[in-house]
This record gives C-alpha cells, sequence and structure tokens, in this order.
C-alpha cells in the first residue's frame, strides 16, 4: 500500500512484479499451513538475517470453482447476464456473445497477518496480481513463476475478522 491508505498505485504494466509483495502466509505466523493452497516459497537465509529460518508462500492457488470459461449474451444493463452454455457456437442467433474466463480469489482471516503481524501494521492491501508458473512435482512449488495481470485499487484496510472474496474476470481480444 501507500503510505496514506487511501491511493491506488497506477500499475506500470510494463512491470513484471508488484510494488510491495506481501506474503499470503509464513511459517512463524501461528496458523497451520494447508496442503495445496500457498505456493511461492521464499525462504529467510538465518546466516544473514539474524534469526531462525522463516519460509513464506507469496501464491495462493484459486478457490473453487477453478477458472472457467463463461459465455453470456452481451447486454446494455451490467447487472444483467444471461449465461449461455457451448451450443451457442452450434447457434444461428445473431445476437453477440461475450466469452471470458471467471477466477474466484479469497484473502482469508489469515492471510497476510503473519506479515503485517511481524512489521507491526495494520494490514492493508491495495494491489493483486495473478501469475503464471509451471509446477514442479519434485520440489511440490511453482517455478518460474510470472505476473500476467497486476490490479490495483485504494487499500483496503483489514481487521482481525475481515476477508476479501472476488471474482476476476479474464476477458481476450
Amino acid at each position: 500500500c501507500k503510505e496514506d491508505n487511501k491511493t491506488a498505485i497506477a500499475p506500470n504494466y510494463k512491470n513484471r512484479t508488484l510494488y510491495h509483495a506481501v506474503p499470503f502466509r509464513m511459517s512463524n505466523d501461528g496458523t497451520k499451513i494447508p496442503p495445496y493452497t500457498y505456493y511461492g516459497k521464499a525462504e529467510t537465509d538465518p546466516a544473514t538475517s539474524g534469526q531462525h529460518q522463516i519460509a513464506s508462500w507469496f501464491v495462493k492457488k484459486f478457490d473453487s470453482p477453478k477458472p472457467h470459461i463463461i459465455h453470456a449474451w452481451v447486454t446494455d444493463n451490467e447487472d444483467e447476464q444471461s449465461y449461455i452454455d457451448d451450443t451457442v457456437f452450434s447457434s444461428t442467433s445473431t445476437k453477440g456473445i461475450e466469452s471470458y474466463v471467471e477466477i474466484n480469489l479469497s484473502v482469508s482471516l489469515d492471510d497476510a497477518r503473519g506479515y503485517f503481524d511481524s512489521a507491526d501494521t495494520t494490514p492493508s492491501i491495495s494491489e493483486f496480481a495473478l501469475v503464471s508458473g509451471w509446477y514442479n512435482r519434485n520440489e511440490d512449488d511453482y517455478e518460474s513463476i510470472r505476473m500476467f495481470t497486476h490490479f490495483t485499487r485504494p487499500a483496503l484496510t483489514l481487521t482481525a475478522s475481515d476477508k476479501i472474496q472476488a471474482i476476476y474476470r479474464l476477458y481476450a481480444r
């Protein structure tokens, strides 16, 4: 977040990193880390940090349902959606359709708290990124992780009971 917690940082789309990446989970945050949820593991070096090794996970898998393609009839009313199935491809209708990938994301009650607790600051989030990478079965982690879309907004200050749920729609041209 920016220092004032109100300003959205304008994304520079040439950059392939967040302005200030915060780990979703840390090994010292005092909560159980569920399996098959967090990836992008980075560990501190005890020799340089002067403390025991701390693992941080910067990538969280999408929520259910998994990312899926949606087809809908085009309408001028943003609140109205008429979903259609794959039979649209054999339709003779001249009405336009839009297709996009719908992705469910969340920041749970335990996400990012370890980082903010260790920094003794109030949890605030103002940017998200979707990343791509290759799963390495031997390491049980993703490699070649790269940001491919970046979303910024005015900061959300998270109290102890707050969580974020979002639907991300990815359109292509």
